[in-house]
């Protein structure tokens, strides 16, 4: 009886972690879309707020969004898939 229910809990788990992958996709291509249109005036009202060089908040940006990236992939993705794979 209760393998029936670990199998439906793995599947509840991997729907979960699917919808949280393609979520915070979504949000990584939000963030990325609007430092790619608005990066400008963005860099320019952080450097006035914080002390810090263009150059410097633009490294910082493109730095949180390969952190978040790999984030995504490490416990978001790569469960999912293994779940998939352990579902076959």
């Amino acid at each position: 009886m209760t393998t029936g229910r670990s199998i439906t809990d793995l599947k509840t788990l991997r729907r979960f972690l699917g919808v949280c992958t393609l979520l915070n996709f979504g949000m990584l291509t939000l963030a990325t879309g609007i430092l790619l249109a608005a990066g400008g005036p963005i860099a320019s009202l952080h450097s006035r707020w914080f002390g810090l060089t263009e150059a410097t908040l633009s490294v910082m940006y493109f730095s949180f969004l390969a952190g978040y990236k790999l984030l995504i992939l490490g416990f978001n993705l790569v469960p999912y898939l293994a779940l998939r794979c352990v579902d076959r």
